[in-house]
């Protein structure tokens, strides 16, 4: 029973963080970069969080959430960075308020005849269902764009 208790609860965790839950998407996201950014010392990260203690829906949190995860992982996994920068805040444009997060590294950039995995195309997917837009970008690394909408 506890093996099996904890296995549900390992595979809760990871579908759903409850550091979201408990902090809000805003110390979720520091919560992801601060361990990220001591394991991988010899890349300068520099961040900006600025949502406002805003709480926001479940879908938001976790779009907003997978989304630097998987970032993060991808930039471990293939950029060969030595420059990561992130900015994640609250804009508004066209009458509707949006998280507005951008993710850029320094590293090789994207491949354009690299198959992808479900990385890339999970993150679209789960902007653009909730009505958000995201952009990849690869000059000089990579650049990863995106606005939620907030409802």
């Amino acid at each position: 029973r506890r093996v099996l208790f904890r296995s549900v609860r390992g595979l809760l965790q990871t579908l759903r963080p409850s550091v979201l839950d408990e902090l809000g998407l805003q110390s979720a996201l520091e919560d992801l970069i601060i361990p990220w950014k001591k394991r991988h010392a010899d890349i300068d990260v520099q961040y900006h969080l600025d949502l406002d203690n805003h709480l926001f829906n479940d879908q938001i949190n976790i779009a907003a959430y997978r989304l630097l995860q998987e970032a993060l992982t991808n930039i471990t996994k293939h950029a060969l960075a030595t420059k990561v920068t992130i900015a994640v805040n609250i804009e508004s444009r066209a009458k509707q308020k949006w998280i507005h997060i951008i993710i850029e590294d320094n590293g090789v950039g994207l491949n354009s005849n690299q198959t992808f995995g479900l990385g890339l195309p999970g993150m679209k997917e789960r902007i653009v269902g909730l009505d958000g837009k995201i952009n990849f970008t690869s000059q000089d690394g990579t650049t990863i764009e995106a606005w939620i909408p907030i409802k």
